[in-house]
């Protein structure tokens, strides 16, 4: 994620206290202002958010 700028994580319960599920570690911290999105999508929107952005260059990870 520091070298290419096009990767995005979505991550389900996350925020600035932390994550209920920390699978993704400590990236919240290190790249929420740009490549993290807490999500609040349902799941079937996470999915659909990430194929959309897969169409236009981006790299989305999913954490759902």
């Amino acid at each position: 994620m520091e070298e290419d700028k096009k990767v995005l994580l979505f991550k389900d319960d996350t925020g600035k206290l932390g994550d209920t599920f920390p699978v993704a570690g400590g990236v919240y911290k290190d790249f929420v202002e740009h490549q993290v999105i807490a999500s609040s999508l349902p799941k079937s929107g996470i999915v659909g958010t990430g194929i959309g952005l897969a169409t236009r260059g981006f790299r989305s990870v999913l954490e759902i």
